[in-house]
């Protein structure tokens, strides 16, 4: 009996080591997550101000701001993601040459105060005019010139260049305000999410341009292949195309992800599992390219579950769309924008 007591003994103390091992490993994966996600300092972009606006005053590599008057300074609990969506079919075929990956059709900005659960989702015009590296078709840096902001993704490898290559223009477009992440999904994950959580709900616009079967003024489901009509359409090949097509586009894709993401809470309410599930299946299906790895989503997965998500949540990057003569140009407020910067992303220090 003794023999079996010190073996029943052995056994739960090594039990014991493993449990306190694994949970080791996951608050060392948290701790690292924690410092990826987190921070300001050795960005590859630099703090900038808007040019003609001779107000603002930037010490300590960006840290303090100092603006009419008063004094701001970098909110170090701020993390943000970049969310892409791709203008291909799929990652199916492997790496890409350098100019043909398609463009970042789509960009919202996810922001969130991991202190207080606060969240935003800056929609970013396609448009937005904004610095571009340009690489040649060996990959090799060619220059920076100005550009639409979708095409700094066709100048990399398809895949996490491309991504990099993106972040960095929208880094810039944002006075060197750091992203900390990004998720690149490709238009073959719309269907497949959307029909996963059963489909959205969303209020056709008025006046909006879209296939005749979509009646303004109606609620529909989407489901099926209408969900990609609704959120990309746009009458491009029209010589009669309103300049603003894509900020009505922009509108849509507001709508619809609002609807999508409240779906999507709800439903994890009544299944945990549910994000799990949606993201198995961009990744199965191989739709999915992203630099969130273990770490990241160590450190995200508790703070994700208390986050205060409205309506309010979303906004848009200001600015207004001009004719540039070959393609829309859509050329951001930069003041506004930077009063939207220090809101977000600083603390006014009394």
């Amino acid at each position: 009996m003794a023999s079996k007591g010190k073996a029943l003994r052995i056994v739960l103390l090594v039990l014991l080591l493993l449990i306190l091992f694994l949970a080791g490993g996951f608050f060392l994966l948290e701790a690292k997550g924690k410092k990826e996600m987190l921070g300001r300092k050795d960005e590859a972009v630099q703090m900038t101000v808007p040019e003609k606006n001779t107000e603002i005053q930037v010490e300590d590599e960006g840290d303090v701001i100092y603006y009419q008057g008063e004094k701001y300074r970098y909110n170090e609990n701020i993390t943000s993601i970049l969310c892409m969506g791709i203008d291909r079919e799929s990652w199916n075929e492997g790496e890409d040459e350098i100019g043909t990956s398609g463009q970042a059709d789509f960009l919202v900005l996810a922001i969130l105060d991991v202190e207080s659960g606060s969240v935003k989702l800056w929609n970013i015009s396609r448009d937005s005019m904004g610095e571009v590296d340009i690489y040649n078709v060996d990959g090799e840096y060619v220059r920076t010139e100005e550009a639409q902001i979708c095409l700094a993704y066709a100048y990399g490898d398809g895949k996490e260049s491309s991504c990099e290559n993106t972040v960095r223009s929208v880094s810039r477009l944002l006075y060197g305000i750091p992203i900390h992440a990004y998720v690149a999904i490709d238009m073959d994950a719309i269907q497949p999410l959307n029909d996963a959580v059963g489909g959205v709900e969303v209020t056709i616009h008025e006046g909006d341009i879209l296939p005749d079967h979509f009646v303004p003024g109606s609620t529909v489901l989407l489901q099926g292949k209408d969900v990609e009509s609704y959120v990309r359409f746009r009458m491009t090949e029209l010589p009669d195309e309103p300049i603003d097509s894509n900020n009505n586009r922009m509108a849509r894709q507001k709508q619809y992800l609002m609807n999508f993401i409240q779906k999507i809470l709800q439903q994890t309410k009544e299944d945990i599992t549910t994000p799990v599930k949606l993201y198995q299946i961009v990744a199965e299906g191989n739709h999915v390219v992203t630099d969130v790895g273990l770490s990241k989503i160590s450190f995200l997965t508790n703070i994700f579950l208390n986050v205060n998500f409205s309506e309010d949540s979303f906004q848009t990057v200001p600015g207004e769309v001009v004719d540039g003569g070959t393609y829309a140009e859509y050329h951001v407020d930069d003041d506004a924008l930077y009063e939207m910067i220090l809101e977000t992303f600083y603390c006014k220090e009394q």
